[in-house]
């Protein structure tokens, strides 16, 4: 039986990753609790947000460097991947509700607004838990994206097209929406994460 062999150094930076998110929450508290300014702090919750860009260039990584098919690829990764985003949601839903206090919870006197509803809070993630539906997307377009990152020409083209998107960001260009400006950012480090994974 072939065993697969384990990359530690991704365990790492997983480890690494994870030891970040949850300190930039500590010191995120903080900052709103305490309505602190000071540089050292400022500082300091700058650098462990990093912990996010490192998870999504991880998965880069992992994701980008076997190309299979679009069926292969979504068999593998977006039925493990669909089954924990729709618990989740739901459990968090649930939460919600009871939370309510209210006698109009979801589950109960059903009607078809409040299934269109249900349907709706399932696939929209809550709050905290808005990265799964940024690696959903990146997972649904991954199939592509591998095809583009195995050619080693296209690889001048997506660093240009990062240039452009850093000038942008700097100058405050706004030519995209808000919101997709942002979840470029997450794509960007998707590829990345496997540029570097091949030096």
């Amino acid at each position: 039986m072939d065993i697969k062999k384990r990359e530690i150094s991704f365990d790492i930076i997983r480890l690494f990753a994870i030891f970040l998110v949850v300190f930039s929450h500590i010191i995120a508290v903080g900052i709103f609790v305490f309505r602190t300014t000071i540089g050292n702090v400022i500082l300091l919750d700058f650098f462990f947000h990093l912990g996010v860009p490192l998870f999504f260039m991880l998965s880069g990584a992992l994701t980008l460097k076997n190309k299979l098919s679009v069926k292969e690829f979504y068999k593998k990764k977006i039925s493990k991947f669909i089954v924990p985003f729709i618990f989740w949601n739901i459990f968090y839903m649930y939460l919600f509700e009871l939370g309510n206090m209210t006698n109009n919870f979801m589950f109960r006197d059903f009607s078809f607004s409040k299934l269109g509803e249900f349907l709706y809070m399932t696939f929209y993630p809550w709050y905290h838990l808005w990265f799964l539906n940024c690696l959903f997307i990146l997972y649904f377009i991954s199939p592509f994206i591998t095809n583009f990152v195995h050619n080693e020409k296209n690889k001048k083209y997506f660093f240009a097209f990062v240039a452009l998107y850093i000038i942008l960001d700097i100058f405050k260009i706004n030519i995209l929406n808000r919101h997709f400006y942002f979840s470029l950012s997450y794509l960007i480090y998707f590829v990345i994460g496997y540029y570097l994974s091949k030096m």
